[in-house]
């Protein structure tokens, strides 16, 4: 079995001008990535009378050009944003990517 065994959906937020004015930015799918996820914490916070829930994740997948934390991931259907993208041992064979999911629950 691979290592890399989800499929994820890398995202890039595109905005623009609409008529001279901005528009709501939106997120496209630039490629889909093999990955591996490993979720390392979770916690629970109120804020605002809502309660979030936010978890760290590690993902990996093999080393490629343009992936930068400005954009996200989408795995089984949650949205993770990337906190950093980091080449952990130097060889530029495997990328590390954390990232955070944050769930409104409320």
């Amino acid at each position: 079995m691979s290592k890399y065994n989800r499929r994820a959906e890398l995202q890039s937020q595109q905005g623009g001008l609409s008529d001279g004015y901005p528009t709501e930015p939106t997120w496209t799918t630039v490629k889909k990535l093999w990955v591996s996820k490993r979720d390392l914490s979770g916690r629970e916070y109120f804020q605002a009378a809502a309660v979030n829930a936010e978890d760290t994740t590690e993902f990996k997948t093999r080393y490629q050009n343009n992936i930068s934390s400005e954009q996200r991931l989408v795995l089984d259907g949650l949205v993770y944003d990337i906190q950093s993208v980091l080449d952990a041992d130097g060889t530029k064979k495997e990328w590390t990517i954390m990232a955070k999911a944050v769930v409104d629950g409320g």
